[in-house]
């Protein structure tokens, strides 16, 4: 594997050349601060434009088109990393090798078609691909409420701190989406073109050297950029006393998520401790909740917990009656002071390292997700894969309980159900 980094002045340009796949992948983002009163326009616009384009007016057009470049995928969206905002475009796309139709450079000025040159009428995106991508975006900001873990997890966030951009919903509002017209988008989309920070990701067997001169023939933006930012958004304090909330729902089952913050932590520890730790606590079947809160005093009916690196964040979460959310609680807090004391065994601790290790064997079987660890790399400061490997090793159990001693319970939200058997 190969990785090659170019600035191209306007945008970067990130390409891994490996021989190993039968397609290749183009990452295309955008990216800029985010501001909560722009995160609807964002999604909405990358809906919009994978409706249509100038040259495929329709989505049949563009369903026909795919098919030409051999049943091409592409795809688009919109989310919140950290302190950024970004919408991703992505295609999936056969080697030449297979096809000798030179349809590397065919995929990629299809998805620049659509990005580049959109389908614009009077000033404005296209009524009826605007109409379709609103209601579609309105049709899923409105089944939110319909998920629980949706739901429960933006709720989470929004008690935690109400101001913070950990509490923004990443697809929108419905009443940032009702005021926004097809001229307003389109008039947002310009500014993408000039103020947005751009990425392009590439894993392919081309030449770096020959992905570069390609793209800068064809992908032209002719503004400067400076480089961004960090993503990540720390909260190094925290309530002395949790903060506990109780919200009624329609749903039948009850859920509680635990939001725990950490003092401030090493860098070692945010990337490589913090999974160890979580796979201990909450990662599956053999874990300390699983086994405690579950098998031995049936209290729920799955329990969880993930790290949040980017915000600094210890997740549990739970489904259970809403009858038992106080002794629920107290044993979840007792699991979290079992382990900064050290009361878990060592054979947990290879364990974890072993499941983290075999996730890497299925990583380095798709491109996707291979592609993936370098845009973490790049925007998250990650390790590459075989840096990752060999330091994930180095975990010991005195850096597990150091990083449980940072722990502290921030904010439980508890989302009841009617927890009704009939």
């Amino acid at each position: 594997m190969n990785y090659k980094k170019y600035d191209l002045l306007s945008y970067q340009l990130h390409c891994v050349k490996i021989d190993k796949f039968r397609k290749s992948q183009i990452t295309i983002n955008f990216k800029r601060k985010v501001r909560k009163e722009e995160i609807t326009l964002r999604t909405l616009l990358s809906k919009v434009l994978t409706e249509s384009s100038k040259t495929y007016p329709n989505s049949r057009k563009i369903a026909i088109e795919t098919e030409n470049l051999y049943n091409a995928s592409f795809g688009a969206g919109s989310y919140i990393s950290g302190n950024y905002s970004v919408i991703s475009f992505d295609c999936m796309f056969l080697n030449d090798e297979w096809i000798e139709d030179n349809l590397f450079e065919k995929s990629v000025g299809f998805l620049l078609e659509l990005i580049m040159n959109p389908h614009v009428e009077d000033g404005k995106f296209f009524e009826k691909s605007f109409n379709l991508a609103k209601a579609s975006l309105e049709q899923e900001i409105k089944s939110i409420k319909d998920n629980p873990n949706q739901y429960g997890a933006i709720r989470l966030y929004e008690e935690i701190d109400a101001n913070s951009v950990a509490s923004y919903n990443g697809i929108g509002y419905l009443e940032d989406l009702e005021k926004i017209t097809a001229r307003d988008l389109y008039e947002y989309y310009k500014t993408m073109l000039t103020n947005d920070l751009v990425d392009v990701f590439i894993i392919s067997p081309k030449e770096p050297e020959d992905v570069k001169e390609m793209f800068g023939s064809k992908f032209k933006l002719n503004v400067l950029k400076k480089q961004g930012e960090s993503h990540f958004v720390l909260y190094n304090k925290y309530r002395k006393r949790n903060k506990i909330v109780h919200e009624q729902s329609n749903f039948k089952q009850s859920q509680i998520l635990v939001a725990c913050k950490f003092d401030e932590l090493t860098d070692f520890e945010r990337k490589y401790v913090s999974t160890i730790y979580s796979y201990i606590l909450g990662g599956g079947p053999s874990s300390k909740l699983f086994a405690t809160v579950r098998e031995e005093n049936s209290l729920c009916y799955s329990i969880s917990s993930s790290f949040k690196g980017i915000y600094q964040f210890l997740i549990i979460s739970a489904g259970i009656d809403a009858k038992d959310f106080k002794k629920c609680l107290r044993l979840i807090k007792q699991e979290l002071k079992n382990m900064a004391q050290g009361k878990f065994e060592a054979e947990k601790i290879d364990e974890a390292k072993i499941t983290y290790l075999n996730s890497f064997k299925e990583l380095k079987d798709s491109p996707s997700r291979i592609l993936g660890t370098y845009v973490s790399h790049e925007y998250l400061n990650s390790d590459l894969i075989d840096e990752r490997e060999e330091k994930i090793k180095q975990v010991t159990k005195d850096m597990i309980i150091e990083f449980a001693k940072k722990l502290h319970v921030d904010t439980v939200y508890v989302l009841e159900g009617s927890d009704d058997d009939e």
